[in-house]
């Protein structure tokens, strides 16, 4: 999950507190007002993405959705912020902060409607950034400290194993269009899932926030979740890859969609 996007927030975070702010109306004004806005899309959008840019969030219980309409959304949403960066004139705020925001937010727009064509979404299987290696970290760093951000946590993990669910819909919609990850690929990120699966829940990093809370309510709950739907919807992903998906996944590293 650590991404570019997330380089590119703490860099708008950056000039918004840096920058000063010009004359209404101006493209240097509309320069900010976009990224401003992009800036908090792109929080909501996927608020995890925050714990590994360094940015403050003043909530911590939501999820990215990942279902394929929600993706054809965020799309939309980004193609009307790239036709708002590409009216900007440029020149007018050449040797500017803004000038430094335009280039960053209008590479990283382009680079994400470019990439739309690998189809990435229909074959997120990944052995070295994959969500399945990214979820864990975020409950490391769950902020527990106040009965507010407990509460916050249990809602988040107990949407999670919702968002294993549909990468198990994704992977099969990958499957049926001829989208697979490689072969070899799989079998890591099996070999992963069993790593984290094999661990006693006192010993998950999902379960690390109950020592963190010193609170046995939130941990009892929190074992609760653990045990009866991180656990059994990793373990049914699990399955999926091993006995459905690594049959169907590609030998080479090239991918043929079907027509």
């Amino acid at each position: 999950m650590p991404s570019r996007i997330a380089l590119l927030l703490v860099v708008l975070t950056f000039m918004a507190c840096s920058a000063p702010r010009p004359a209404p109306d101006s493209a240097a004004q509309a320069v900010d007002d976009i990224a401003d806005r992009y800036y908090a899309w792109a929080l909501e959008t996927a608020p995890e993405q925050a714990y590994f840019a360094g940015i403050v969030l003043d909530r911590h219980d939501g999820l990215r959705n990942t279902s394929l309409s929600a993706l054809a959304k965020q799309r939309e949403a980004e193609d009307a912020f790239y036709a708002e960066i590409r009216a900007i004139d440029v020149a007018s705020i050449e040797g500017t902060p803004q000038w430094v925001t335009y280039v960053l937010l209008r590479q990283e727009l382009s680079s994400q409607i470019d990439r739309r064509v690998c189809r990435h979404e229909l074959w997120d299987v990944n052995q070295m950034g994959g969500w399945h290696l990214a979820y864990p970290q975020i409950a490391t760093l769950q902020p527990v400290a106040t009965a507010d951000q407990r509460d916050q946590a249990l809602q988040r993990w107990s949407a999670y194993p919702a968002l294993v669910e549909e990468a198990t819909r994704n992977l099969r919609g990958g499957v049926a269009q001829g989208f697979t990850a490689p072969k070899a690929v799989v079998g890591r990120v099996i070999s992963q899932l069993d790593g984290i699966l094999e661990l006693p829940v006192d010993e998950s990093p999902y379960y690390s926030m109950a020592g963190r809370a010193g609170d046995a309510t939130f941990a009892a709950e929190l074992r609760r979740i653990v045990e009866t739907e991180i656990y059994p919807a990793l373990r049914a992903y699990r399955i999926y890859l091993e006995e459905e998906y690594r049959p169907a996944a590609r030998e080479a590293l090239t991918v043929t969609a079907n027509p």
